[in-house]
């Protein structure tokens, strides 16, 4: 942007205040609440609103819905995309794994079952061989 506005600061002689050295409070940008409210440090989530997405995320529930009750709740702007960094974010990189182990666990349980992960050098995942007592 290149604005010029800005705010200097000094420390108190006791060192326990700022105190206020120079200001400059022409922008070269337009300046309003709507513009203030959609930066995305104001539209930041605290800890419980982000964890009542991710419970909502986690049954699947419709990011649009989810949008606007989470707007209704907090009165912060909130876009989808803010809906999808924190899906993205609460992805755990073990999510994968997890569901890879439920899924050899199930096909363990076939009688006869035999499963086997194949992976490379980097121990990582390559193939599954699975076979049951009638592929034999």
């Amino acid at each position: 942007m290149g604005c010029k506005a800005e705010l200097k600061f000094r420390a108190s002689a006791d060192g326990q205040h700022l105190e206020l050295r120079s200001m400059n409070e022409i922008h070269n940008h337009e300046i309003n609440e709507t513009v203030f409210r959609n930066l995305f440090q104001q539209r930041r989530l605290d800890k419980d609103a982000k964890e009542n997405v991710q419970s909502l995320l986690s049954v699947r529930a419709n990011k649009k819905m989810i949008q606007t009750r989470v707007m209704e709740e907090t009165g912060k702007v909130v876009k989808l995309k803010d809906i999808h960094n924190i899906k993205a974010t609460n992805k755990s990189p073990n999510s994968d794994m997890t569901m890879l182990q439920a899924g050899v666990e199930n096909f363990s349980q076939s009688p006869g079952a035999f499963v086997k992960i194949v992976t490379n050098e980097q121990n990582e995942m390559r193939g599954l061989f699975f076979q049951d007592s009638r592929m034999r």
